[in-house]
Parts: structure tokens; C-alpha cells; sequence
């Protein structure tokens, strides 16, 4: 299913080449390349640097938007990283979707960067739905399933984006980012729990009555989707990265 998403070739052969190119540059190749880069704005990011997981407000009570653009080789292949990631996290059983991204690796400061502000856009987007079981519960089967299972993804690619962060130098948040990322972690597992209990009752009660073929093929691919996400977890577990993830507390 993957393979299908929009993008996802698209990031993994600008991954390929980009990295080739950031293998066989030096200093004054990257000053070349960021200085053309500068030129053509379509490739500048816009990211908000968040300090936390709750909403920022100035002393007038309006949010404060700490948007900063940046724009360079770095920041295109780091995106693509968090990108690409993020559809292997929210589509298929892979355990570890960042493997790939290490300290010694190309634009890693910039990628990690990235997942903070990505983990904290999808919690924020995810609070906004209030006793989410409780909730889904509510609405008709089919379509109950297929919002948890959307929801799910996106948890899983939360908690992955989570994993990767995990790993940094502890040194490397603030004290506020390191007590709230493990509240973040939390949250987002109960979250999970929940969302899995709505998929596992709904693949049980599945009945054989009959269908359209369209119908029949639209179902299977939905069933499938369910078993990837349930899979997904049963993967992380295996390998040892289901585990809550201890990030540095309160260093005061």
C-alpha cells in the first residue's frame, strides 16, 4: 500500500540522489550548492521551533508563531527523510522506520528538528479529539473502523518519530521538551490502545455476507490495512522498540 502514496517514490529517489551528492561533496561543493539553493526560494522551509508540547502564547494572549525559514541542502534532505519515514511509519509493519537516520549521518541535526516540530503538530492535532474512544463508539461500525484506523497511523507515526528522538543526546532538549515528551509518549500509547481495541473488534465481527466484487476488493484492501497496523505493533514489539522510551527528566 505504500508504494501507492503519493510521494513516497518521489522521496526515496531524492533520498538516493542527495545522498550520493552529500557523499561526494566537500565544504566548497555545499557552499556552492546552498548559495544556488538560495536562489530559488520554492525550496526554503518554513518550521516552527516548538519549546514544548503546549501552545505557546505572548504576554496579549496571541499564539506565538515561532516560524523560521531556513533553506539549503540540509533542510530538502532532511525533510525528505521525515517525509519518507513517515509514510513507511503509517503504512507498513516496519519497526524501525528511522534506522537510517544516525548522528553521523547528513543534515541529522536538521532531521531531528524536524521530527521534534512533527511529533508536536500530530499530538496537538490528536488532542483535539476529546475522550477519542468514547467518541468513536458512537458512530456506525464501518465507519467507526475506518477513523480509527486513520487515527492509528497517524499515533504510530508519532510514536515513531518519538523512537527516533529517543536516541539523541539528552543534553540536547530543554527541560521543558524532555518532561513533556515523556507525557507526549504516554498519552500517545493510551491513544493507541485504545484505537487497537476498535480495530481488533471490528476485524472479529467481520461477517462473510455477500458483497459486490467491488465491494469484496475495496473490503479485503481494508481488512488488509487493519492487519498491517496490528502487525505493525506486534513487529515493534519483537524487536524491542514497543517500550516506552525514557527521556532525560527535569535537570534543575
Amino acid at each position: 500500500m505504500v508504494r501507492r502514496l503519493v510521494g513516497f517514490y518521489e522521496y526515496g529517489n531524492a533520498l538516493d540522489y542527495l545522498d550520493r551528492l552529500a557523499s561526494m561533496s566537500d565544504k566548497e561543493d555545499f557552499d556552492a550548492i546552498n548559495e544556488i539553493l538560495a536562489d530559488h526560494h520554492e525550496f526554503d522551509l518554513f518550521v516552527n521551533l516548538p519549546d514544548g508540547f503546549r501552545e505557546n502564547t505572548s504576554s496579549d494572549g496571541v499564539e506565538d508563531l515561532q516560524d523560521v525559514g531556513r533553506s539549503g541542502l540540509e533542510w530538502i534532505v532532511a525533510l525528505a527523510r521525515v517525509e519518507f519515514g513517515a509514510m513507511v511509519s503509517g503504512f507498513t509493519s516496519h519497526p524501525t522506520p528511522y534506522q537510517s537516520v544516525q548522528p553521523e549521518s547528513f543534515a541529522y541535526n536538521a532531521t531531528m528538528q524536524l521530527l521534534l516540530e512533527g511529533v508536536a503538530g500530530h499530538y496537538s492535532a490528536l488532542q483535539d479529539a476529546k475522550n477519542l474512544h468514547a467518541k468513536l463508539m458512537k458512530i456506525h461500525r464501518d465507519d467507526q473502523v475506518r477513523t480509527a484506523l486513520a487515527k492509528s497511523r497517524r499515533v504510530r507515526i508519532a510514536r515513531m518519530m518519538l523512537q527516533a528522538l529517543g536516541k539523541m543526546d539528552p543534553a540536547t532538549y530543554s527541560d521543558q521538551q524532555a518532561s513533556e515528551l515523556v507525557e507526549v509518549q504516554r498519552k500517545l500509547n493510551v491513544q493507541q490502545r485504545n484505537l487497537r481495541s476498535i480495530i481488533n473488534v471490528w476485524l472479529m465481527t467481520q461477517t462473510t455476507e455477500e458483497r459486490s466484487v467491488s465491494s469484496e476488493s475495496f473490503e479485503r484492501e481494508f481488512v488488509n490495512a487493519c492487519g498491517v497496523q496490528l502487525e505493525a505493533e506486534r513487529r515493534e514489539l519483537a524487536a524491542g522498540t514497543a517500550t516506552v522510551t525514557h527521556f532525560p527528566v527535569d535537570r534543575q
